[in-house]
């Protein structure tokens, strides 16, 4: 007969405690890293967004630069200039008289014609006014 030997014990199902301190030190490891990391990730998201913000505000007066300049443009030249006398102000050059409409919304509309009136005028203003006053009260 043979002899009886001696043999290991059968490995048991699941984890031995050498594994599941391995595991536990991994996810301590884990844990302090997140913990460590996630106020920085934080830090450079916000300061991505900021970043991305201040962006956005150069590009919009980037823009507003450049409309401005463009608007500078137009009013160094001498006509554009004549042209937003002429309809904002109302002005118009000597020789020229200025023809204001109304339209059914009570817009007023001007227009300058190229009829001549006098230079100087014949009368002191006050005689013009007064004999406009007298006019108008004959006119009834």
């Amino acid at each position: 007969m043979k002899p009886a030997s001696v043999s290991a014990p059968a490995p048991t199902p699941g984890r031995t405690p050498r594994s599941m301190r391995r595991m536990v030190g991994i996810g301590a490891l884990l844990l302090f890293l997140a913990v460590l990391l996630t106020p920085t990730v934080r830090g450079y998201l916000s300061q991505r967004s900021q970043i991305n913000q201040a962006q956005a505000q150069v590009d919009a007066q980037e823009q507003d630069i450049a409309a401005k300049q463009s608007q500078l443009k137009q009013w160094n030249d001498p006509k554009y200039v004549e042209q937003q006398a002429e309809s904002r102000l109302g002005f118009v050059k000597p020789g020229q008289t200025l023809t204001v409409t109304v339209d059914k919304n009570g817009q007023a509309r001007q227009s300058a014609g190229t009829d001549v009136v006098a230079a100087k005028p014949t009368q002191p203003w006050y005689d013009q006014l007064w004999s406009s006053v007298q006019g108008a009260a004959t006119r009834k």
